[in-house]
């Protein structure tokens, strides 16, 4: 199994978890869905350091980097998955500071999802591409 692939897998559960999440949010319970988002974010940045290493692999690089619509795919799937994390820290930073009144963060939780979500085809998207 390649590295992509195990990214893929670690991915699919990570969104499985946001589901969930959002399935606690949608019925109430907003304690385990903060605790299962901010499980999803934890293991979203272990799997971002986890391929960090990749990047210093330079047939890998080039893959990346050739043809453009390989680099185009990459960064793409980096700018969304760097803006998921920002929103995603900033709404479980809001949810923390205000758990009194969850509503107010509906529309982070929103980009939230929506990012995830692009994040997540772009990324097969790119691992379609380069294999």
């Amino acid at each position: 199994m390649t590295p992509f692939e195990i990214n893929l897998m670690l991915q699919t559960t990570i969104l499985a978890i946001v589901l969930v999440s959002m399935d606690f949010r949608i019925k109430g319970n907003f304690v385990v869905h903060l605790a299962t988002a901010a499980t999803a974010v934890v293991l979203g940045f272990t799997v971002a350091g986890i391929a960090s290493p990749l990047f210093f692999d330079k047939s890998y690089t080039q893959t990346l980097m050739n043809p453009p619509l390989n680099l185009a795919a990459f960064i793409t799937h980096a700018s969304f998955g760097i803006a998921l994390f920002t929103s995603g820290i900033v709404l479980i930073a809001f949810l923390l500071k205000d758990r009194a009144v969850p509503g107010r963060s509906n529309q982070i939780a929103k980009i939230v999802s929506i990012l995830w979500i692009l994040a997540y085809i772009v990324g097969i998207s790119l691992l379609l591409i380069l294999y």
